[in-house]
């Protein structure tokens, strides 16, 4: 794990605001990794979890949990000081991190192997501007897919089950398709390790436990962009990301950038999942 004696004494002390998202966290650590930074304060914009949770007390927890994990060595403060997420973006480079090696892995929870030798989906669908194109070209095909998809590998479902209601989620359209991936169970062994809501980020140490599948598994599968992807990018080297109609979205040049392994169409997700 990085902390500040082990970095070039030229890299730069830093204070930043950050957008609060898992992936934008996310984002940020592996922009302070990939230039040698040391970011030293972190402001936690309270009025930006007032606007975009539901439940003020859940969220800012959880914020807390994710903020001392990624960055064990900085100090924090709940404030309103100005959003500067997007010029920290582009004042600095990213590239693709293997954060596990990154923090302190004392803290994961460990599930026992459960993990092992398993193929793990995500359910959460997040594609900024694209969800109708997807429902309307994409999910028909992917339903179909799924009824039929054989593996001897186990497969385990992760994620939520249903999307809570607040300005993120309907800003995001975001979806899931938890019930479209128990079809899953047609044919194969399926582990359901799903929660009912993860709106507003849930448990700490369950998070912690999600961790440890991420990084234990034979391949993570999530689709479209945000945490999900941002997560498996950061804590596993085995995965597969699909996200149709990429170059379509706001977020293309970030995301390749992060990943190196894009499927756009339901063929190319088959291949990739057959060779393992």
């Amino acid at each position: 794990m990085n902390n500040r004696s082990t970095l070039d004494p030229s890299s730069k002390d830093l204070t930043i605001t950050p957008h609060l998202g898992i992936g934008d966290l996310i984002v940020v650590k592996m922009i302070e990794v990939s230039n040698n930074l040391y970011i030293q304060h972190i402001n936690i914009n309270d009025n930006l979890i007032k606007m975009y949770s539901s439940n003020y007390a859940s969220k800012l927890k959880f914020i807390k949990g994710i903020v001392g994990f990624l960055f064990p060595d900085a100090t924090y403060e709940v404030n309103n000081t100005k959003i500067d997420f997007s010029s920290f973006q582009q004042r600095y480079s990213i590239h693709p991190v293997y954060l596990y090696d990154e923090i302190n892995t004392s803290m994961i929870k460990q599930m026992g192997g459960i993990a092992e030798d398993s193929i793990v989906f995500h359910t959460k669908l997040r594609h900024d501007r694209l969800i109708d194109k997807i429902y309307q070209h994409i999910l028909p095909e992917l339903i179909v897919w799924l009824t039929s998809f054989k593996t001897t590998k186990k497969i385990i479902i992760v994620g939520e089950r249903t999307i809570g209601v607040n300005l993120e989620t309907s800003t995001h359209n975001t979806k899931t398709i938890y019930n479209e991936l128990l079809l899953l169970r047609n044919n194969n062994t399926v582990i359901d390790l799903t929660k009912e809501q993860l709106t507003e980020g849930g448990d700490f140490d369950e998070f912690l436990y999600d961790i440890d599948i991420i990084h234990t598994c034979a391949c993570n599968v999530t689709f479209g962009v945000g945490g999900s992807l941002a997560l498996t990018s950061a804590f596993s080297k085995n995965n597969i990301a699909f996200i149709p109609f990429l170059s379509e979205s706001p977020y293309c040049n970030i995301v390749k950038k992060m990943h190196n392994n894009i499927c756009e169409t339901v063929k190319e997700l088959d291949g990739q999942l057959l060779g393992l």
